[in-house]
């Protein structure tokens, strides 16, 4: 009996790695340009792949740039700015995730393979902050972040601080990436204001739960 449990879990986890493998496969290698393109979309600019909208402004954030990384529009960033009472840069992605629900496994092995593929998307992530600013160092993280944006989002979130750059002026500051999947499709947030500031985290809190999601 023993020998049959533990056989089943040794083909379980093949099946998770053939399904990553095959996902891995599948992700788009052609497509995506060689510089972004920076759209100007007159009003809310709707993401077709996700129906996602992003209006001109959310609460006191500003809407200051949206661009485009693929041919086709399916893998997009939108920029907002608030100023005041501390300058808070969020951005928010959009691109295709890794299709891992239709490979033909049975159900389990689906949400362990997509979990694996989320867990991979966060550290890259992860990796891409430090790269970028390479004085930051992790603070914090929460692989069971949730955001009501209105109904109930299950990411992850890590938070970095240490100094950088901040209307190029070098400061200490703080630096939050959230990610989440949605369908075949992913949605990161990432944020970066002043280290000292004690109105940030609110804000982004409202932020996060006013940019409303599209039915899954």
């Amino acid at each position: 009996m023993v020998i049959r449990a533990g056989m089943r879990r040794g083909v379980r986890w093949a099946l998770i790695l053939c399904c990553l493998l095959l996902a891995s496969a599948c992700l788009p290698a052609e497509g995506q340009l060689s510089e972004p393109i920076t759209l100007t979309p007159a009003g809310e600019f709707t993401h077709s792949g996700t129906e996602f909208t992003f209006p001109e402004s959310i609460g006191d954030f500003e809407r200051v740039e949206v661009k485009q990384y693929d041919k086709a529009g399916k893998d997009v960033s939108v920029g907002y700015n608030l100023d005041s009472p501390d300058l808070i840069t969020a951005t928010v992605y959009v691109y295709p995730g890794l299709d891992a629900l239709n490979l033909g496994s049975g159900s389990d092995v689906v949400a362990a393979t997509k979990d694996l593929l989320d867990q991979q998307q966060f550290e890259g992530a992860k990796d891409a902050i430090l790269a970028r600013t390479p004085g930051l160092t992790l603070a914090s993280e929460d692989e069971s972040f949730v955001i009501s944006s209105p109904s109930e989002q299950l990411g992850r979130r890590a938070i970095f601080q240490g100094q950088g750059l901040i209307d190029g002026a070098l400061t200490v500051l703080r630096t939050e990436v959230d990610l989440f999947g949605f369908g075949d499709w992913f949605i990161k947030y990432r944020f970066t204001y002043p280290g000292e500031s004690s109105t940030a985290p609110a804000l982004i809190r409202d932020f996060m739960n006013s940019l409303e999601w599209p039915a899954d």
